[in-house]
């Protein structure tokens, strides 16, 4: 099982959807939330509405299971991502 702590650093809403488990939601500017008990591989789609740009930084903490998701805004379109993939493993993957 995994634990997501999604923290949102950028100015903008940004919408997620972990895909198999929820709908799409919104994360509001300068927020965070935390969803319990994915089962494991986990696949969330992220986007920001206004077209912006989001750099992904997953960390693992220092809870058993837990992985801390920070989005902040980026203008490099290399840094950009809209998916991340936690594997049963533990190896997480950016799309």
């Amino acid at each position: 099982m995994v634990n997501l702590n999604l923290v949102n650093k950028t100015g903008a809403t940004i919408n997620y959807q972990v895909l198999g488990d929820t709908n799409q939601r919104s994360l509001q500017p300068r927020s965070d939330v935390t969803l319990q008990t994915l089962k494991a591989p986990v696949n969330i789609t992220f986007e920001r509405p206004d077209g912006g740009l989001i750099r992904v930084s997953p960390q693992a903490s220092s809870q058993p299971g837990m992985l801390t998701v920070t989005f902040t805004e980026t203008t490099d379109l290399d840094a950009d991502k809209k998916a991340m993939t936690v594997q049963e493993t533990g190896d997480v993957f950016l799309n």
